[in-house]
């Protein structure tokens, strides 16, 4: 069975690293209620720093079956105009012998500032997202592209048209990263036991997150206890899936936690790929992190080492 099919390949657990990483922040509604009609009192705001600006740029260790398979870097920021989020991923263990994978995800916006305390879904402006990828013999990009003529996301392959999901499949939708800067302004507001299903079009797939909050409960990381509000994530394939694939995300189930207080930081994802137990967990912040974090997009692209798309 080839890479490109196998129920773990690598494309399949980056696109659940990103699933994860955007479910931890995104916010589930009531059931069977559109987020508008929610009547609740707007979530504060996240914290700020001097420049006005909410920001966190945390590190987290990925383990497949017990054992070390990658490290990324969150960095998320976010105003009352502007939105950005960039995660960087590096292969670990056995994956950096055998593929040596190095990916990107990123996403710039602005928020609707007339629509933004009543729906942040809705207020949400996305003006681009990339994923770009190096595997140790080729590299590649795709992207979410929004300045469509019909106002509609459209899909590239590096840099060539994606077609496999229809416009009325992609209204609406938004990729992943910009879910999460959503999912942050609109938790505050919800509450144990609800639940909603978020379409998602990341250039290539169209699919809906349905996800349901929990209670809040302490978590452990190492030998600290955290408090934190869990969320149980259910994956279901729309468009663009070939049969095969559609079977791997089919039902897919994942289990986060995100900390209790404003920063609402993604703290641990639990996934079953299947053939083995996918934990990633936040290490520190990575001013702190030993080994470093992987290292910002920026410095990726100052250092001319971007993946290029050449296949």
């Amino acid at each position: 069975m080839s890479p490109s099919h196998h129920p773990l390949s690598l494309k399949l657990l980056f696109a659940l690293g990103i699933l994860a990483l955007a479910a931890l922040a995104t916010p589930p509604a009531r059931s069977h209620e559109s987020l508008a009609a929610v009547s609740a009192p707007a979530p504060s705001p996240p914290p700020a720093t001097e420049s006005g600006q909410a920001i966190f740029r945390t590190g987290y260790t990925a383990y497949l079956g017990g054992f070390p398979f990658v490290d990324f870097t969150l960095d998320f920021r976010d105003d009352a105009g502007t939105y950005a989020a960039d995660l960087v991923l590096e292969s670990r263990g056995l994956l950096e012998r055998i593929r040596q994978l190095r990916a990107l995800a990123t996403v710039r916006g602005v928020w609707d500032e007339a629509l933004l305390a009543r729906d942040p879904l809705a207020a949400l402006r996305p003006e681009g997202y990339s994923r770009l990828y190096r595997l140790r013999d080729k590299a590649g990009q795709r992207d979410v592209r929004y300045d469509a003529a019909d106002g509609l996301p459209q899909g590239y392959n590096n840099n060539k048209e994606e077609t496999r999901v229809s416009p009325e499949g992609r209204r609406h939708a938004f990729d992943p990263l910009s879910l999460l800067a959503a999912g942050r302004r609109l938790m505050t507001r919800l509450g144990p036991g609800d639940s909603v299903r978020l379409p998602v079009f990341d250039g290539r797939l169209r699919y809906d997150l349905v996800a349901q909050v929990g209670e809040p409960a302490p978590l452990t990381l190492g030998e600290e206890s955290v408090p934190s509000l869990p969320v149980h994530l259910r994956v279901e394939p729309v468009e663009g899936f070939s049969k095969r694939h559609r079977r791997s995300w089919e039902g897919r189930e994942i289990d986060l936690w995100f900390s209790a207080d404003g920063r609402l930081e993604p703290l641990k994802v639990v996934a079953d790929t299947g053939l083995g137990s996918f934990v990633a967990s936040r290490r520190a912040a990575c001013a702190e992190a030993s080994p470093p974090c992987p290292v910002p997009l920026a410095a990726y692209r100052a250092d001319g080492d971007t993946p290029s798309a050449t296949n």
